[in-house]
């Protein structure tokens, strides 16, 4: 029983370790913790927020090379990536215009089907945001 505690302990602690870097790499890197459950960062252009959400990306997964961007867009990026320490959940990472600025956010949710928002372009195409699990 000793043997199933230490073990128990010493999982335990790697786990809380490696969220703590995870949360580190977050906060040094600008973002916020909102009341939205959500880190945010706020950027003064859409060059600032693809390269930040590039960061992000290449922190948490194994990418090697960045994913679509979508230059027209007011939603630039919306990617997602496999939660590298919980395997029930998801990171979403996205930046959108918001006035002068650009919102750069990445959240935690459960690894299943969820719509996010909906976002009127400039040409008036109306694009929903919605994480697919695979």
């Amino acid at each position: 029983m000793k043997t199933f505690n230490r073990i128990t302990l010493i999982i335990f602690c790697i786990s809380f370790i490696f969220t703590t870097n995870a949360q580190d790499f977050l906060k040094t890197n600008g973002f916020k913790w909102t009341d939205k459950k959500e880190h945010l960062c706020i950027v003064n252009s859409k060059k600032e927020a693809i390269q930040l959400c590039t960061k992000v990306l290449f922190e948490y997964s194994d990418f090697k090379e960045q994913p679509n961007v979508y230059e027209l867009s007011k939603v630039p990026v919306f990617w997602w990536v496999k939660h590298p320490y919980r395997s029930s959940k998801v990171l979403i990472i996205y930046c959108i215009r918001y006035k002068d600025n650009y919102d750069v956010v990445v959240k935690e949710i459960e690894d299943k089907t969820q719509y996010f928002f909906s976002i009127e372009e400039e040409n008036g195409e109306v694009i929903d945001l919605f994480y697919s699990k695979s």
